[in-house]
C-alpha cells in the first residue's frame, strides 16, 4: 500500500494569516495611541492658546481706567460695548475726552504701574473656569523705548537722511559757536548735545555691545537707515518707514539678538534653598519701538533694558505707588521733580544722568501704546503671544468709552 505525503500548506497558510493579523492589530494600536497621545496634545494645544489670547483680554481689562462721575461710582462696571470696546460707565464733563485725566493717571500709577514689566500669574481650575490652567501676563509701554521712526529722518534723497538733530548741529555750528562765547560751561554742554539724536545710538549701541558681542553694530545699524534701497521703491506707499523692528537681524553682527528679542521678566532660580542670580541680559524689542509716535522717552516707564544700559537701578515700587501717585504731575519740571519722585526710584540723580540721554526725557504722561507678552499653560504645554495694543478714546452714545486696537500681533 503507497502512502501519499501531505505538502501542510493548510498549516502554513494559517500562521501566516495569523501573523499578518498580529501585525496589523499592533499597528492599529500604535496608531491608535499616537492619536490618543496627539489629540490630548492638540486640545491642551487649543486650550493653552485660548488662554493665552485671555491674558491679552486681562491686560486690556486692567489698562481700562476709567474716571467716574460721583454719583455713577458705585454703579458703573467695566463692561463692553457692541464693537467690543471696554468701558467703565459715564465720564465726568470737561477733560473727559483727554486720553488721560488726572484721575485715571493716578489710578494707574496705584494699581497697574507697580505691576509693568513683572509676571502676574492667574491660576485656573475646571471647577471654576472649565480647565486647569495658568494665564500669565506681563504689560510694558512703548513710551518707555526709543521710537527708531521718530528719532531718524527718512527722506526720499538718501543723501538727507539723518538722525534727528544731526544735520541741525552740523549746520548751525557757527552759529552756535557765536551764542556760545555769553554761555556758561553747562550751558554750552546743553547746547551741544540737545537733541543730538546720533550721539544717543552711539552711547546706546557702545552699552549694548557690553551684553550682546557683535562689531560695528551702530555702523551697521546707521547703514540699513541711511542706504537700504528697498526704501526707494516703497518709501511712498509708507506712513512709517520701518515696519519692524526686527528688519536689522538681517545684517551681519545682530545674531547674538537671535533669542533675545522679546522682554521676558527673569523669574527666581532655586539651588538648595538659595536664590541663584541669573546672568543680566538685554532684549532687543525692549531697547527699540516703531510705535511710541514721539522722540523722547517717558521716565514713567522706562524700559528693564534701557535701565540696564544706563546702569539704572531696578525697582521695588509696590508699597510706594500710593505715595508717588499723590506727587503726581502731567508736566513733570526737571530737575526738581526727576529728584523728588524718580530719583529715590531709580538711585540716580538727575545731575548724573548722562548729557548724551538727558534730553530725550519726556516731560508728558501719555501712555497710548501698549506690550502685552501672554502665556497660556494647560498640561506642560504652552501658548505664547507678545502684543502691541493701542488704548482709545471715543465718545459712544455720548459716554466716554476705552477702546483697544491691536496693533501688532506675534506668536512666538
Amino acid at each position: 500500500m503507497i502512502e501519499k505525503q501531505q505538502s501542510g500548506y493548510i498549516l502554513i497558510f494559517s500562521m501566516m494569516f495569523i501573523a499578518m493579523i498580529i501585525a496589523l492589530s499592533m499597528i492599529i494600536s500604535n496608531r491608535g495611541s499616537l492619536h490618543v497621545n496627539y489629540a490630548k496634545f492638540m486640545i491642551s494645544r487649543e486650550k493653552a492658546k485660548m488662554l493665552a489670547y485671555s491674558g491679552l483680554q486681562i491686560a486690556m481689562a486692567q489698562l481700562a481706567i476709567k474716571e467716574k462721575k460721583e454719583e455713577d461710582a458705585g454703579k458703573a462696571e467695566i463692561g463692553k460695548d457692541k464693537s467690543g470696546a471696554r468701558s467703565s460707565g459715564a465720564r465726568s464733563s470737561g477733560d473727559s475726552k483727554q486720553l488721560w485725566t488726572e484721575k485715571e493717571s493716578k489710578e494707574f500709577i496705584k494699581t497697574v504701574w507697580p505691576n509693568m514689566y513683572k509676571w502676574q500669574e492667574f491660576k485656573l481650575t475646571e471647577k471654576n473656569y472649565g480647565t486647569d490652567g495658568i494665564i500669565k501676563i506681563c504689560i510694558g509701554a512703548e513710551e518707555g523705548k526709543l521710537d527708531i521712526n521718530k528719532t531718524f529722518v527718512f527722506d526720499e534723497d538718501q543723501a538727507k537722511r539723518k538722525f534727528v538733530g544731526q544735520a541741525d548741529i552740523a549746520e548751525k555750528k557757527d552759529s552756535e559757536n557765536d551764542e556760545q562765547k555769553d554761555l556758561t560751561t553747562d550751558a554750552k554742554k546743553s547746547v551741544k548735545s540737545s537733541s543730538d539724536y546720533k550721539k544717543l545710538y552711539e552711547n546706546v549701541f557702545k552699552k549694548i555691545d557690553v551684553f550682546i558681542k557683535g562689531a560695528n553694530k551702530f555702523e551697521k545699524f546707521e547703514g540699513y537707515l541711511k542706504n537700504k534701497q528697498r526704501f526707494e521703491k516703497i518709501l511712498k506707499n509708507r506712513q512709517d518707514m520701518l515696519y519692524d523692528t526686527t528688519e536689522f537681524f538681517a545684517l551681519d553682527g545682530f545674531d547674538g539678538f537671535a533669542d533675545k528679542i522679546f522682554y521676558e521678566p527673569q523669574e527666581e532660580v532655586r539651588e538648595k534653598g538659595k536664590v541663584l542670580k541669573a546672568a543680566e541680559t538685554i532684549y532687543w524689542n525692549d531697547i527699540f519701538t516703531i510705535f511710541s509716535g514721539n522722540k523722547k522717552i517717558s521716565p514713567w516707564f522706562i524700559s528693564p533694558s534701557i535701565k540696564k544700559l544706563l546702569g539704572f537701578k531696578e525697582p521695588e515700587i509696590k508699597s510706594k505707588a500710593d505715595s508717588i501717585s499723590k506727587k503726581f504731575k502731567e508736566n513733570l519740571s526737571y530737575p526738581k521733580d526727576w529728584n523728588d519722585i524718580f530719583m529715590p526710584i531709580f538711585g540716580i540723580k538727575y545731575e548724573d544722568i548722562p548729557a548724551w540721554f538727558k534730553f530725550a526725557i519726556d516731560e508728558k504722561f501719555e501712555p497710548r501704546f501698549f506690550s502685552v507678552i501672554s502665556y497660556g499653560k494647560v498640561d506642560d504645554v504652552y501658548h505664547k503671544i507678545f502684543a502691541i495694543i493701542e488704548r482709545k478714546k471715543e465718545e459712544i452714545n455720548k459716554k466716554i468709552v476705552i477702546k483697544f486696537e491691536i496693533k501688532k500681533f506675534y506668536c512666538v
